[in-house]
């Protein structure tokens, strides 16, 4: 298949394979995959378990059988993310160990939830399409023996653990995306029981909701790691007033804020694509001072909202998630960034005319402010006419300038600050779509029943109380905008938890409020709770909720 071209169908003529071949010996390679880092020894020299055969009886051979079909494995399943050969339908459990949830996949996932977190430092830069390691800032190295995942510090591992973790570190792909999702939520909450042992604290962060992004870059540009710790954040509004609340609580309407305003237009450091997905902006480099330093205190707020469990609604690209994770972009990543510039280099490559007479050279310029800044694609590139000769060369420059090459110091930047509070080796079992997962939560409605299931009622509230029964119409009737507006006023996070209420922490709660006449509901999103007043009827209960998640006015509304 060349760039652009598309799967062959269930049979070729020219005798490659078909979808269903295909989706097969994925399949089968998959299960292998499994069954070398999960039934064999860490040394590849023996069966780990009864049954198994003797394919990785030598460890030379055993080692680098396997290194060589987890990269194949890995292409593979990259691929399928945006093919979709293997689960046409959607059905991830198709790559899932045991083609299920429970079973093989379920056994391992249950090791590693039991399992300290792995070092900082233990990361495996992943593999780009061709085969050499990509890492972050884009440079290839040659395949060489990458050290095991060391699973913590401590010693005495056993060997299945070893095992689990190393199939979490080479196929990911093959646990469920709920089960990893869990383990590092598992490990978030162990980094956080060290730091409340040690009872260390900053100092309040204060921030003019005017000039929010350059206050908190001036305060926390320097903290690194230290953003772990619980920040207390003090807000003053436009008159130059403090805002009522301090706190934890606070600090996640602070995150969603500070996030939100530093991707946006207006900040020049982010654009978006057609569909609103958040990419660094090429033109910053050109009219942001501090740039590189902006965009490493980004991800670090992007990685703090991460470990306190908060979702964002500041969507990012997957091929920007991509070259955080390390990872290279290819030609068929191209549409979602530029689909024009995908159609133009498509039509070139297939173009049958003169391709002199298109007037295209190997460099690239851009207008920033008024200003062209040209970069050549080869030495001396502005020189050089694209010609029916070097014309697939040209596109893949250009593609990969595009995709690779532009987002290579940003992202570089932006890792830099997100590793400093979420180590590298904590995230690489994501993909880039699942990473983003991650940190915005999916597009699916919020389920009002699960929400109801897993509340909890405070000062002579219930279930069954006619108040609350109110509460719960009203939601349910409210558009998907309208419960996102009512879920971040009470938790200052609009999205829900990716793996269902149960794990909202501390779960959402609603408090009797005192029955003044006119009060409006307020909220407490250090502690996920609603204080809402007795109203008498629906129609009171409507009016006061719309006008409260309406309003936007923070804290200040209590």
């Amino acid at each position: 298949r060349g760039l652009g071209g598309q799967l062959q169908g269930e049979h070729d003529q020219h005798g490659l394979l078909g979808r269903a071949d295909l989706r097969d010996m994925c399949l089968a390679l998959k299960e292998l995959a499994v069954h070398l880092l999960w039934h064999t020894r860490a040394d590849g020299r023996g069966p780990a378990a009864a049954g198994a055969d003797g394919m990785a009886h030598s460890g030379h051979i055993g080692s680098l059988l396997r290194r060589e079909l987890t990269k194949l494995l890995r292409a593979m399943h990259e691929r399928d993310e945006r093919l979709a050969f293997v689960s046409p339908a959607g059905d991830k459990s198709l790559w899932l160990a045991g083609g299920r949830a429970s079973g093989t996949a379920a056994t391992i996932m249950a090791v590693l939830q039991n399992c300290p977190p792995p070092a900082a430092g233990d990361a495996e830069p992943l593999l780009n399409g061709s085969g050499a390691m990509a890492s972050v800032d884009g440079h290839s190295q040659a395949m060489g023996a990458v050290p095991p995942l060391r699973v913590g510090a401590t010693t005495g591992t056993s060997a299945e653990a070893l095992r689990a973790s190393d199939l979490l570190r080479h196929v990911p792909f093959t646990l469920p995306f709920d089960g990893r999702l869990a383990t590092l939520r598992t490990w978030i909450e162990a980094d956080h029981g060290m730091l409340r042992r040690d009872r260390l604290n900053l100092d309040p962060v204060r921030v003019r909701r005017s000039s929010m992004v350059a206050d908190s870059f001036a305060a926390l540009r320097d903290y690194g790691s230290a953003l772990k710790l619980p920040l207390r954040v003090q807000f003053f509004n436009d008159q130059g007033l403090e805002e009522a609340g301090i706190g934890e609580g606070v600090m996640k309407e602070y995150l969603v804020e500070v996030i939100r305003a530093a991707c946006a237009p207006d900040q020049l450091l982010f654009t978006a694509t057609a569909q609103g997905l958040i990419y660094p902006n090429p033109a910053a480099r050109h009219a942001v001072s501090e740039v590189w330093a902006l965009y490493e205190f980004v991800g670090a707020m992007f990685a703090k909202a991460a470990y306190e469990g908060i979702l964002l609604d500041v969507p990012l690209a997957p091929f920007f998630l991509s070259k955080v994770l390390g990872r290279a972009n290819t030609f068929n990543d191209l549409p979602l960034l530029d689909p024009e510039l995908h159609r133009n280099l498509l039509f070139l490559k297939g173009y049958d005319g003169a391709v002199e007479d298109l007037a295209l050279f190997f460099a690239v310029t851009d207008v920033v402010g008024g200003r062209e800044f040209t970069t050549d694609l080869i030495p001396n590139g502005r020189n050089v006419h694209v010609t029916a000769t070097n014309r697939t060369e040209y596109v893949y420059l250009m593609a990969n300038y595009r995709l690779n090459a532009q987002l290579r110091r940003p992202a570089a930047a932006f890792h830099r600050g997100f590793t400093g509070v979420l180590p590298a080796s904590w995230i690489a079992m994501f993909s880039p779509r699942e990473l983003g997962m991650v940190l915005s939560g999916s597009d699916a409605p919020i389920d009002v029943a699960d929400w109801r299931a897993h509340a909890r009622y405070a000062s002579g509230y219930y279930d069954d109380h006619p108040v609350i029964q109110a509460f719960w119409a009203v939601v349910d009737e409210m558009d998907e905008s309208q419960r996102a507006a009512m879920l971040r006023f009470a938790t200052s996070s609009a999205r829900p938890p990716l793996l269902g209420f149960q794990w909202l922490s501390p779960p959402f709660c609603i408090q009797r409020a005192t029955a003044e006449e006119g009060r409006l509901p307020t909220s407490a999103t250090c502690m996920n709770l609603l204080k809402l007043p007795p109203y008498e009827d629906l129609d009171t209960m409507r009016s006061k909720l719309t006008y409260a998640i309406n309003a936007g006015c923070g804290f200040e509304l209590s």
